[in-house]
């Protein structure tokens, strides 16, 4: 570092602040050592004779305060580096003047702006992916629910159907598409993506490491959280040695007060939660570094003695259960601690079972049994969403594959046009030579001139011939990636079902097994696997539905049956005794007697499209009546049923939505929404429609008409 006096005097005092600071890095500074440092550099600032002399004192200022204080600081660096040319220090404090102001949008946008004047470079580009990260993440914490949904799909859009070919902009884009994704869902869809931008982090070979750890530093937790420790550790230690490399980038420019401890402190804590991927060395070696940050930096020892995760994981590490057990049960109520609830349940469970502690194993297998319970049920949800996700993205490669074959025969038919006007043209010119061939002397000429114009029409007709072939060949292609899409969506449903009713039953036969007295806890257990597992053998069953019904490969069985039995069908497949389970909600059925009929239709086809809409019914009614009636109209030879319910209704607009694939307007509730859209598909199929009653004011009004002949 270079200030505006004696070159013996700046070594000494150099010398006097590393001896101060017990760290080989000078990391541990008290406040009052820090504030004699910060007045001596201001000092020296105010002799200062060029910018350079004035930039080394402001950055080492800058590195040494915190909060407000370092925007102007910044700023001034920024203005100085600018008259004097140094692009890369501009480039440096325009990073740090972005990630203090990452969620003011005009200081984002002031940054990019002076980014972009700048001439190109490698350091260039990876400042400018910087900043564009960090709007990224302003605006995904600016928007609503829905704008975050939509902005997904349009990013999922670009990266599916054309990606950038700019290797930065390609980051970039998978950047934001995992930001917004992680709030769709946080399992394996997310990890391939994040696991692609890291490859191609990787590949970028950044000048600076200030990119790769805002990746890794927002990869990690995401693979910690979903219990991938592995990666986890594999994320963290990249985070280390990019924090490493930006010391080491800062050490060559002489700022000695540059370091990052709280980074490493966060690092090697979330590295001791995934202890069981640990050597007994690596456990040690990572808590000797938290110890050591501790003493050095107060604000790392107040949360190593108050939140005492770090201190939670090393005993779990070492084996010491008594310990483990005494600070989870201080800590396992902090919010802090609630993202992390899960993960420390599970070390409750095992530290007291290890113990014999069996009260606190019972307390413990409870509440994780509940916890459980809502990571299964976001789970489900989740893969809900990716499994939606997944077909959109099918669907838009199967767009684009349309699309290229649909621009490949327009250009193929008109290639055929311009050679066959130039096969006429060329006829003509023949007839014109045959015609002039005994007054021209060149009629050599001309006939080898046609001769190469032939075998140049041969060569395009050929060329042509081969497009064709070649078109044939992707149109096969096209039908054969159709049909083993459905081939996979049907051969993976049906050898869904049969594991998953193996574990329903064997998760009774265990039940059932096991002595009374603790018969009622497992059965508690059985019982949540049974609902679970016909919540998947509904979604196979409609994803299987919807494969048929899209493919017209589903068939009805007319048969005579009396509307009384298809409505019985449907009200037992929904209520249990016929009744709801739900206190103050009333089931109202045919309320004016109307009379029964023998009709010729599909009955369990029917009866699964009421079977929809009662449960939609009670699902989104909490007290109340649903109410369940048909009419017959013989010579008309139209058969209709209703259901109305009392429960939160339909917003205006919404009516003709609710019926696409997919589609739920309430996320929080259960279910994928397919029924309504199969609902629909199957009421097609029979001729007839399922409407929205938009008169019916009272919640909700659903209509089935079909013909009768």
């Amino acid at each position: 570092m270079v200030f505006n006096m004696p070159k013996h005097f700046i070594r000494a005092l150099m010398a006097l602040f590393i001896i101060i600071l017990p760290a080989e890095k000078a990391t541990a500074i008290d406040s009052a050592t820090k504030a004699g440092i910060i007045d001596s550099l201001k000092h020296t600032l105010a002799t200062a004779v060029t910018p350079a002399d004035s930039i080394s004192n402001l950055y080492a200022i800058f590195d040494l305060c915190y909060g407000t204080k370092r925007e102007p600081l910044a700023r001034q660096i920024y203005g100085l580096a600018k008259k004097d040319g140094d692009q890369r220090v501009c480039l440096d404090i325009l990073r740090h003047i972005a990630n203090i102001n990452w969620r003011n949008d005009s200081v984002l946008d002031y940054v990019h702006s002076e980014l972009a004047r700048m001439p190109q470079s490698p350091e260039l580009n990876s400042s400018k992916l910087f900043v564009s990260m960090l709007k990224t993440d302003n605006f995904f914490l600016s928007e609503s629910s829905d704008k975050q949904t939509e902005k997904l799909k349009e990013f999922v859009r670009h990266y599916t159907t054309n990606p950038p070919e700019n290797t930065y902009e390609r980051a970039d884009l998978l950047y934001a598409l995992c930001r917004y994704l992680s709030v769709e869902t946080r399992g394996e869809l997310l990890e391939d993506y994040i696991d692609k931008l890291d490859k191609l982090v990787e590949e970028v070979k950044l000048p600076v490491g200030a990119v790769r750890r805002m990746v890794y530093n927002r990869a990690a937790p995401i693979f910690y959280e979903n219990e991938n420790y592995p990666r986890a550790l594999e994320m963290d230690r990249k985070l280390l040695k990019a924090i490493d490399s930006l010391e080491i980038y800062y050490a060559e420019q002489g700022r000695q007060f540059h370091n990052a401890p709280t980074f490493r402190y966060v690092c090697y804590r979330r590295m001791l939660g995934s202890y069981s991927k640990l050597s007994r060395d690596q456990i040690e070696e990572y808590y000797g570094k938290i110890n050591v940050l501790a003493k050095e930096h107060p604000n790392i020892a107040y949360d190593l003695e108050n939140f005492e995760r770090a201190k939670m994981y090393y005993a779990m590490a070492t084996n010491n259960y008594s310990e483990a057990i005494k600070i989870i049960k201080r800590q396992i109520d902090n919010q802090v601690h609630a993202p992390y609830r899960l993960q420390l349940l599970k070390m409750l469970k095992k530290a007291a079972k290890e113990t014999g502690d069996n009260t606190t194993l019972l307390e413990a297998s409870d509440k994780l049994a509940d916890e459980l319970q809502k990571k299964l049920e976001r789970t489900s949800e989740e893969r809900s969403r990716e499994l939606k996700l997944l077909y959109d993205m099918s669907e838009l490669r199967q767009e684009n594959t349309t699309y290229e074959l649909e621009r490949h025969q327009t250009e193929i038919r008109t290639k055929s046009w311009v050679i066959g006007i130039g096969i006429a043209v060329m006829a003509i010119l023949a007839t014109l030579v045959v015609l002039l061939a005994k007054q021209n002397k060149n009629n050599k000429l001309l006939t080898a001139s046609l001769k190469t114009s032939n075998d140049n029409l041969r060569e395009e007709r050929d060329g042509l011939r081969a497009a064709r072939e070649e078109l044939i060949v992707l149109r096969d292609q096209a039908k054969s990636a159709d049909r083993q899409k459905t081939e996979f969506i049907n051969n993976m449903s049906h050898e869904v079902k049969t594991p998953l009713a193996a574990i329903a039953e064997y998760s009774q036969l265990i039940a059932d097994c096991i002595p009374e007295k603790q018969n009622a806890y497992l059965n508690r257990f059985a019982s949540i696997i049974r609902l679970n597992v016909r919540l998947v053998m509904r979604l196979v069953n409609d994803v299987l539905d919807i494969a048929s019904l899209e493919h017209g490969s589903l068939s009805l069985e007319k048969r005579p049956v009396a509307i009384s039995t298809i409505c019985e069908l449907a009200i037992n497949n929904v209520f249990e005794n016929g009744k709801p389970d739900k206190e103050g909600l009333m089931l109202i059925f045919n309320p004016s007697g109307k009379e029964d009929h023998i009709v010729d239709i599909d009955g369990q086809r029917v009866a699964q499209i009421l079977i929809n809409l009662l449960k939609n019914a009670e699902k989104f009614t909490d007290a109340g009546t649903i109410t369940f009636d048909y009419d017959y109209d013989e010579t008309a030879g139209k058969l209709s049923f209703s259901v109305a319910d009392t429960g939160i209704g339909i917003p205006k607009g919404k009516e003709d939505t609710i019926f696409s694939r997919f589609r739920q307007l309430d996320i929080s509730s259960p279910g994928c929404g397919l029924g309504l859209y199969i609902s629909r598909l199957l009421a097609t199929l029979m001729k007839g429609s399922v409407t929205v009653d938009t008169r019916y004011r009272g919640g909700a009004r659903f209509v089935l008409q079909i013909p009768i002949k």
